[in-house]
């Protein structure tokens, strides 16, 4: 299909848009002595302007929602950034946890030392 002058293959996927050929196609108009009758045209003319209406609403109606797909999709990459950066923060936490958790320990047995010495001498 040819549209604003270029050929766009994916319109014709549009059901819409194939009625409206189909209905051009099968259009007639009665004819007075000089040419076709004018409310005809009107009427053919008003209808095809109604369905191309309904597509634009159609596809602007599709636009909102691919922009509100792709909204969801940035939220979902900075949440998945944002999550990636709280587990690397996690491990940094449990890394130095169980670094002062090992230091603790021996502190506690540097200081447990001392202390057995002195009851023994008691």
């Amino acid at each position: 299909m040819v549209w604003n002058k270029e050929l766009l293959p994916q319109l014709e996927n549009f059901t819409e848009i194939r009625d409206v050929e189909a209905y051009l196609r099968g259009v007639t108009f009665g004819r007075k002595l000089l040419g076709c009758d004018p409310d005809e045209v009107q009427e053919c003319l008003s209808e095809v302007s109604r369905q191309y209406k309904m597509i634009i609403a159609s596809l602007l109606s599709k636009q909102g929602q691919d922009a509100q797909i792709q909204d969801l999709q940035e939220s979902l990459a900075r949440m998945s950034q944002e999550n990636a950066a709280q587990g690397e923060w996690i491990r940094w936490y449990e890394q130095a946890n169980a670094a002062l958790l090992a230091d603790n320990e021996l502190l506690r047995q540097e200081n447990a030392a001392p202390h057995a010495g002195r009851i023994q001498y008691y």
